[in-house]
């Protein structure tokens, strides 16, 4: 039978896998990350019993006892924080929202770190019009700026991006430049590979705009690249029909976010004049992170860092995204859904939250999991549970479970929905 793989948001469907008597005994086609998340499903070092800490100790609870707990402390809290969700289904989100909206919490996930403005800005040019396999039929060039799919998205290149023969790229990588831009060498294979000084994106991107548009050298470069490989890739950038730009960390996490994605979209406006057509895609590695950004954005007008007052729902980054709500102590209880902020918040933020009273959910007994004071098991989407989700490119995609999570453990949905009933 084939499943859909929820190991990061490219959620390859054509994963093949053999069940004997409730287990995987073999799978097809997994990279190393999903291997590793159907191995986890019955690894004896899985997380499987609902604990809490009480009294300086750990206390076994039932499904039931525990979503009283989770409910109690929620309900108790002067202005919870519900966190995550970006590794959950459409319909756990949408479950956390009303769970938000009952209790006037603060509602966040990872993406209002780096990544929910580039999905935003990408979605304003329209960029989500055009699919992967879209990239794999028609694309022939190929750009990962500040990206390693070779090394994080295993599967893009082989899948979508690189080596398939498509329409318009009949031999495959034969048919295609691959350009990668990075500060060091990676282990993505590239025809170009132009390493840059740290913080000279937006600038590189500058100079190719000038140079499409124009035709000329910019007169004044500062750029640590020799202008004949800056006018090689302008020329190979003209010659092509349909570059597809693919980015990552490198462009977002260096503080220039915001300038350096008015300068991407500069210069694929200046392409698409060119009559190249062109588009660029974040790379978030959270399999759902379109998904989380979608549902908000449909239920609440918003598409992260959420304050649910009585007075409606209030968006403003600056001051209720989770680093600043965790900094200025504004939050005093939080329900952790699918992720791990203690190992990537700013260390003030994760020092906050592990001085709070909080909840875990997950399948895998993490950082967080480990500091919670209500651990909570759960099912493995789409393998254990169904549900909706959507791939990095926007394209919704069906979850529909293989085998049974252990006895007792419920899903991300069925859990909050018990929290919701005790509220």
């Amino acid at each position: 039978m084939e499943v859909t793989c929820t190991g990061c948001s490219l959620l390859c469907e054509d994963i093949k896998i053999i069940v004997e008597n409730g287990r995987i005994v073999k799978d097809f086609g997994s990279c190393i990350v999903g291997n590793e998340k159907l191995r986890m499903a019955f690894s004896p070092e899985r997380f499987k019993e609902y604990l809490a800490v009480e009294d300086g100790s750990l206390k076994r609870l039932s499904g039931d006892e525990m979503a009283e707990k989770v409910a109690e402390m929620l309900k108790s809290s002067r202005k919870p924080l519900l966190y995550g969700w970006c590794n959950s289904t459409c319909e756990a989100i949408s479950l956390g929202l009303k769970l938000a909206g009952k209790l006037n919490a603060y509602f966040d996930g990872p993406l209002s770190l780096y990544y929910g403005y580039a999905i935003m800005a990408a979605r304003e040019k329209g960029f989500y019009k055009t699919t992967l396999d879209d990239v794999r039929e028609n694309a022939d060039h190929i750009i990962f700026w500040g990206a390693n799919p070779a090394e994080t998205f295993h599967r893009h290149m082989s899948k979508f991006s690189v080596f398939p023969r498509g329409l318009k790229a009949e031999r495959g990588v034969e048919s295609r430049i691959l350009t990668v831009v990075d500060v060091r060498k990676t282990r993505t294979v590239a025809h170009n590979r132009l390493i840059l000084q740290p913080g000279e994106d937006a600038a590189l991107m500058e100079a190719l705009t000038y140079m499409v548009e124009t035709g000329q050298y910019p007169s004044e470069s500062k750029l640590s690249l020799p202008l004949r490989r800056i006018a090689s890739l302008v020329r190979d950038l003209k010659n092509s029909s349909f570059v597809a730009i693919f980015y990552g960390l490198g462009l977002l996490g260096s503080g220039k976010a915001e300038e350096n994605l008015s300068a991407l979209h500069r210069l694929t406006d200046a392409l698409e004049k060119a009559g190249v057509r062109c588009v660029a895609m974040p790379l978030p590695g959270h399999y759902n992170s379109l998904g989380f950004i979608e549902t908000c954005l449909k239920e609440t007008g918003h598409p992260y860092a959420l304050n649910f007052t009585p007075e409606g729902v209030k968006h403003s980054p600056a001051e209720t995204s989770v680093v600043p709500i965790l900094v200025k102590g504004e939050a005093d209880a939080a329900l952790i859904v699918s992720s791990n902020p203690l190992a990537s918040l700013p260390f003030k933020a994760a020092q906050t939250l592990a001085s709070l009273p909080f909840a875990a959910l997950d399948y895998v007994e993490t950082l967080t999991v480990k500091h919670a004071k209500y651990r909570v098991p759960v099912a493995i989407s789409g393998l254990e549970t169904g549900g909706t989700a959507l791939r990095l490119d926007g394209v919704e995609m069906k979850l529909n479970p293989a085998v049974e999570p252990p006895e007792g453990i419920l899903s991300d949905e069925e859990f909050l929905r018990k929290v919701y009933e005790n509220l």
